[in-house]
């Protein structure tokens, strides 16, 4: 290999490079074959500086971990590790929280659980409120809290993989954004206090059946891009709680005219002329003429419906 130039500055570099020996002189050409048996780098290099390598033949050969469930016990709190048994990969964290904080535990429970352990479900029967931003983010599948008595804002915000939550006591709801983007599908709320909101689901795909006892309101865009959300009933009897605006329903089954609103039979005509509700007079069904045994209170009949 030959290269001229007349720079000076460049003179050095160029015999260094003309002294660089030709392709296919001077060095022997290798094959080498390794096996692979574990995760990590590996490195391959020819015997010695004077033999180049002309192909490597890789067999992979790492064991497949078997998954494990793992149930823990939170009984104080602090930072809890949860690590696979040897050889096992972990699939799926269930936590059982008891600490003695009157419901700082799930909070706390947010703030040492990452997303390398996984899809985990959580269960407490301390817990009594879900505080701000306590589960957010959280690759929490199924929630159950069965006297936790009240929520506040954006408690399980973008929890996308919650699919279950189980709240038989909640009374109070604070703020909004609650379970908003998560992939709930239905769930019921029957012992809402005189002054309660309605829950927010705002943006939830999968969500399409909501059960309220009471609820004195509906805020702004609770069931915003529900595309999917075709069921609304409310078994309040001594009013109709306020909507505060008719994108509370954008973008749902109940807006497109395939999904329903059941309400107890002596209010529906009251619904139909209330503000904002007005926007969906048709799509009101009286509540009794759905369950299996004809009243208020019963359950919905879904071969009805």
């Amino acid at each position: 290999m030959s290269i001229n130039a007349n720079n000076a500055a460049l003179n050095e570099i160029l015999e260094a490079i003309n002294e660089l020996p030709e392709a296919g002189s001077g060095k022997e050409e290798q094959e080498k074959s390794i096996d692979i048996t574990e995760n990590g780098e590996t490195v391959v290099t020819p015997d010695d500086e004077n033999t180049t390598l002309s192909k490597v033949i890789v067999n992979v050969d790492v064991p497949i971990k078997d998954e494990q469930e793992k149930v823990v016990d939170i009984t104080e709190n602090g930072t809890t590790e949860v690590t696979p048994d040897e050889g096992m990969a972990l699939s799926k964290v269930t936590v059982n929280v008891a600490v003695e904080s009157g419901g700082g535990g799930v909070d706390l429970l947010a703030k040492r659980l990452d997303s390398g352990l996984g899809d985990f479900e959580y269960y407490s029967e301390e817990v009594t409120s879900l505080e701000e931003s306590a589960l957010t983010y959280c690759n929490i599948t199924k929630l159950v809290l069965p006297n936790c008595t009240a929520i506040s804002t954006k408690c399980c915000y973008v929890a996308n993989k919650l699919k279950e939550i189980y709240l038989p006591n909640l009374k109070n709801v604070r703020g909004t954004q609650h379970f908003q983007n998560t992939a709930i599908e239905e769930v019921e709320f029957l012992k809402l206090n005189g002054n309660a909101t309605c829950p927010y689901f705002g943006g939830s795909p999968n969500f399409k059946k909501l059960n309220l006892g009471y609820v004195y309101s509906i805020p702004a865009t609770t069931f915003i891009n529900c595309s999917v959300f075709e069921t609304l009933i409310i078994r309040r009897t001594d009013g109709v709680p306020s909507l505060a605006n008719v994108n509370a329903f954008n973008n749902t089954m109940i807006a497109n005219g395939t999904g329903y609103i059941y309400v107890p039979k002596a209010l529906i005509e009251d619904y139909k002329v209330a503000t904002n509700w007005t926007t969906y007079a048709n799509q009101f069904r009286a509540l009794e003429d759905y369950t299996v045994d004809g009243t208020i209170t019963g359950k919905l009949d879904e071969s009805k419906i």
